[in-house]
C-alpha cells in the first residue's frame, strides 16, 4: 500500500514525498522501518510534544523527525460528527475552535525557540466559510506576533535536523 500511494503522489505532483502522516495518527509495528526503507525523512503522526523531535523505534533513535500533532489542533474532533467507534460530537462552533486554538498558540508563543504549533486540517471540513473566517482571524492573530513563521512541514524537519545531529 505505501508503494502505491508513493508513486501516486510522484504522479501528480513530479516529485516524491517527503513525509508522512498516518491515516488516523495508527502506526504499526513496522511504520518507521517503513519509512526509513522508503527514505521518508519525517513523519507527523504522533503526539509527542509541542516541539519536533527524533522519532523512536523499538527503544531506539530513528533517522526520521518527528513533527509532532495534537489532538486540540485538529479540525475533525472539533467539527466532524461520528459515533462508532470514535464518537467525534463535531459541529462546534468555531468561536469556542478559536478560543481553544488561539488559547493554545498564546500559551506557546512565550516558550520561543522551536515550538511547532502543528494544525491539521482537512479541506472537506474547516473548508466552510464561517470556519474559514475564524481559521483567518487566528492567523492575522499569529502573524501580529514577532518571530513567528509559517512553514511546510518539510521545512520544520530540515530546521530540526540542521539543529541535530542525527549521528
Amino acid at each position: 500500500m505505501l508503494e502505491k500511494g508513493i508513486e501516486s503522489l510522484e504522479r501528480a505532483c513530479q516529485k516524491r514525498p517527503r513525509g508522512f502522516r498516518s491515516p488516523s495518527a495508527e502506526l504499526s509495528k513496522v511504520t518507521f522501518r517503513l519509512l526509513q526503507e522508503y527514505g521518508f525523512e519525517y513523519d507527523s503522526s504522533q503526539f509527542g510534544a509541542d516541539r519536533p523531535y527524533w522519532a523512536e523505534d523499538d527503544g531506539g533513535r530513528t533517522d526520521l523527525v518527528e513533527v509532532p500533532i495534537s489532538v486540540e489542533l485538529t479540525d475533525s474532533c472539533h467539527f466532524m460528527f461520528l459515533s462508532a467507534p470514535i464518537v467525534l460530537p463535531g459541529l462546534g462552533a468555531p468561536s469556542k475552535v478559536e478560543e481553544i486554538w488561539r488559547g493554545d498558540f498564546d500559551g506557546m508563543y512565550p516558550e520561543g525557540g522551536d515550538g511547532c504549533y502543528n494544525l491539521t486540517m482537512h479541506p472537506q471540513i474547516i473548508g466552510r466559510h464561517h470556519r474559514l473566517h475564524m481559521l483567518e482571524r487566528l492567523i492575522l492573530h499569529m502573524m501580529a506576533h514577532e518571530h513567528v513563521r509559517f512553514a511546510r512541514l518539510g521545512e520544520i524537519a530540515d530546521v530540526f535536523r540542521q539543529r541535530h545531529s542525527a549521528g
